[in-house]
């Protein structure tokens, strides 16, 4: 079971690895919106299985299907690759799953952040978001790895470059999801936030 600490991946001395750095393993997500993928999702699941695949060829992989494409997942995705029942809204797995981060000596713990389907209610790509949201925590929960629950929502999968860039109010536009619900007078509060998570990388967003 993942327990959800109280703490902050900083306060504890976890820190965000680079993604060139070794990790376990690849986690993915089935595409099965007929609103987003054309032909029922039909190519772009023939798509992600041949991702998966390639994928599977140097490290392990992992992927979410929902109780009603699972069967089809998995006589597609070749057999090497873990196929897990896990209700989603859509396939971005780099968006809605958790951050891994790690200490000194290489524990790892996750960051379960919040998702509004880049925009929540006003402006997002869909509703509801609510499945997507619970993404992370059931990674974490399969992993058996601890969970902080961020109070930010993270969007677009680039949490590194928003934090490196979060100062540069005037380049924000082309860093964040543009919405009506995003608050550029918050700021301060953000990189306040950031710093208080992320000390590393958010002492780099406050010098910017």
């Amino acid at each position: 079971m993942s327990r959800t600490l109280a703490s902050t991946p900083a306060a504890d001395g976890f820190r965000m690895p680079a993604e060139f750095e070794p990790h376990r393993r690849c986690w993915m997500l089935w595409p099965e919106r007929p609103d987003n993928w054309r032909d029922a999702a039909r190519p772009a699941q023939l798509a992600f299985a041949q991702v998966a695949a390639a994928i599977a060829r140097f490290e392990p992989v992992i992927l979410g299907a929902s109780t009603a494409h699972y069967a089809t997942a998995r006589a597609l995705l070749p057999q090497g690759v873990r196929v897990v029942e896990m209700a989603h809204d859509d396939c971005w797995m780099r968006d809605v799953g958790p951050t891994c981060v790690v200490n000194a000596r290489g524990r790892v713990r996750g960051v379960d952040w919040r998702f509004n389907a880049w925009g929540g209610l006003d402006g997002g790509l869909y509703f509801p978001w609510d499945q997507d949201d619970l993404v992370a925590r059931k990674v974490l929960e399969v992993e058996r790895l601890g969970r902080y629950r961020a109070p930010l929502i993270k969007q677009m999968g680039q949490g590194e470059l928003y934090f490196q860039l979060a100062a540069a109010v005037a380049n924000a536009g082309g860093v964040f999801q543009l919405s009506r619900e995003l608050d550029f007078g918050a700021m301060p509060q953000v990189i306040a936030d950031l710093e208080r998570h992320w000390s590393e990388i958010g002492q780099r967003a406050g010098a910017a």
